[in-house]
């Protein structure tokens, strides 16, 4: 352990490249452009539908584009597709700030969403993976901490700053903390790669990427697109279960810091399982966890089921940190990694749209809120196992 370790030091540049971009990725996610929308509301006059139009529009929108956009990054150097990805996140920083219409509003989102949700994280996981062999795993998971410590600090923070200073001056001040970090990205996407990686990325793929027309994508896709399909619906909804259940909206707010701790934490744990079992030996069991935490959540009413639901999500959620990146390696090698990571990206972002419609259409159907979401966890558990049965067919 303490040897890996050191090799981890060593390419310690890199790691911090991912995760920097990760953590920056925070700042076009769901939970950090929800705070900003009483204030989007109130300074363009617009209704909260409206905004839900143009949210829903932009993240299609940007899912549709990732795939083109994506790929580019087994052709381009690394350190100048970084920045112009980050580039875009301060354009959309500074038209975030001086909005005057739906137009520029509608815009903003888009490149907040497609730069900042889509492709940081992209960038990361693809950069990491590829230069990362025997220590991919614990190299990803290392660089996937930024997730959870910007969804700690980065709406304590904007709270704090929308109170003291107002919207404008708030995205103008991540605008400039963009333009402060885009320097030492830059120089950060210049570190040597990980030796182990430097032959074997440049031979050819392990097997060709057919994308979605490829039956073996799809199979080993399906599980790992399922935690984004259910916890989108299931987040955004929280409000909704929890007036169901007779829950206080405080009791679920503080249940996520739960689900904060513990995808911290197995984050962490996922990279050295990844890197002794293998991504494909640990892939589906993985999502074991938020299958029995959605069951909790269907089927316990008492007010510490939040807790443990969300505990259990965000086991799932940072297991599979490491292991859906490095999944993609093994399958299909290194170089192709940035095409087929993007096609899952995209597909990801239209699972996160309908996600919702979904859960609602379960709601408003006449069946029990239990029977509903157990629905979901059943769904989950056939996957699984399915996945687990036939996995040894599908190299």
């Amino acid at each position: 352990m303490g040897h890996t370790m050191r090799r981890i030091w060593r390419f310690r540049r890199l790691v911090f490249f991912g995760f920097l971009l990760t953590f920056m990725s925070g700042f076009g996610q769901s939970f950090f452009i929800s705070l900003f929308i009483p204030s989007f509301l109130e300074t363009h006059n617009i209704s909260s539908a409206t905004f839900a139009s143009i949210y829903a529009f932009a993240t299609l929108v940007g899912g549709f584009l990732l795939p083109w956009a994506g790929r580019k990054l087994d052709d381009i150097e690394v350190a100048l597709y970084t920045k112009v990805i980050i580039s875009g996140m301060i354009t959309a920083a500074f038209l975030s700030a001086f909005s005057t219409t739906v137009i520029t509003l509608s815009l903003a989102i888009f490149m907040l969403r497609f730069f900042g949700q889509g492709l940081l994280g992209h960038i990361s996981d693809t950069v990491i993976a590829k230069r990362f062999s025997a220590n991919r795993g614990k190299a990803l998971s290392m660089s996937a901490l930024g997730y959870p410590i910007s969804e700690a600090i980065l709406p304590l923070l904007a709270v704090f700053a929308l109170g003291a200073v107002g919207l404008q001056k708030t995205w103008i001040i991540i605008a400039c903390f963009l333009i402060l970090i885009l320097g030492v990205v830059t120089f950060l996407a210049n570190a040597p790669g990980e030796t182990e990686n430097e032959h074997h990325s440049t031979q050819n793929p392990l097997a060709e990427f057919k994308g979605i027309r490829s039956l073996k994508f799809w199979f080993w896709a399906t599980g790992n697109l399922m935690p984004a399909f259910l916890l989108t619906g299931l987040f955004l909804y929280h409000g909704v279960i929890a007036n169901l259940r007779q829950w206080s909206l405080e009791l679920m707010a503080t249940s996520f810091v739960a689900f904060a701790i513990a995808r911290f934490t197995f984050s962490i744990v996922g990279g050295p399982l990844v890197d002794r079992f293998g991504a494909k030996s640990i892939y589906p069991w993985n999502l074991v966890p938020l299958a029995l935490g959605i069951a909790v959540f269907a089927n316990v009413e008492q007010s510490f089921a939040p807790a443990i639901y969300l505990a259990l999500a965000g086991m799932s959620v940072g297991l599979g940190a490491p292991v859906k990146t490095a999944l993609w390696a093994e399958l299909y090698g290194t170089k192709q990694l940035a095409r087929v990571r993007s096609t899952l990206a995209s597909l990801s972002v239209i699972g996160t749209a309908a996600g919702p419609p979904i859960l609602v259409a379960l709601l408003d159907s006449g069946l029990s809120l239990n029977f509903a979401l157990s629905i979901l966890s059943i769904t989950l558990g056939v996957i699984i196992i399915i996945t687990a049965i036939f996995k040894p067919l599908m190299k």
